[in-house]
């Protein structure tokens, strides 16, 4: 079993994560951390679900880890920092009106100004398919 140390001074940062983060990094899918001025909370979005990340006070703590922390063998990580974060399922945060912007019937280049999926992820911190399907049934 491999034992990892982590520290006040290490560079690392400990993440706790629900399994659909895990099961969409292992399948290479892409996993965006998504901040903006409209909230203080940073989210953590994968394809389908948005995830709230949140700091955990702790000290001195011992976490059971699987995977492939060396080799592929479950191990432990001990930690002596204060704190650890979390990413935390939630419901997205889907304000269509103060992210999309108003057009004019009579103004034939407003839709090239329209913001794509991507520009609407970042200012609504909402998962792809959430968005998509909160269009659709709109």
């Amino acid at each position: 079993m491999a034992i990892i140390n982590f520290s006040k001074t290490s560079d690392c940062r400990l993440l706790e994560l629900e399994q659909e983060i895990v099961s969409s990094l292992e399948q290479e899918q892409e996993v965006l951390f998504i901040s903006n001025s409209a909230t203080s909370n940073v989210v953590l979005c994968t394809q389908t679900e948005t995830f709230k990340v949140t700091k955990v006070e702790s000290s001195n703590a011992a976490l059971l880890a699987t995977g492939s922390l060396v080799g592929g063998e479950p191990g432990v990580v001990k930690s002596s920092v204060s704190f650890h974060w979390e990413a935390r399922r939630i419901n997205p945060r889907l304000d269509f009106g103060s992210s999309l912007p108003t057009y004019s019937v009579t103004d034939p280049s407003a839709a090239s100004r329209a913001p794509n999926l991507k520009q609407l992820q970042a200012s609504m911190q909402a998962s792809i398919t959430e968005i998509e399907a909160a269009l659709q049934s709109s």
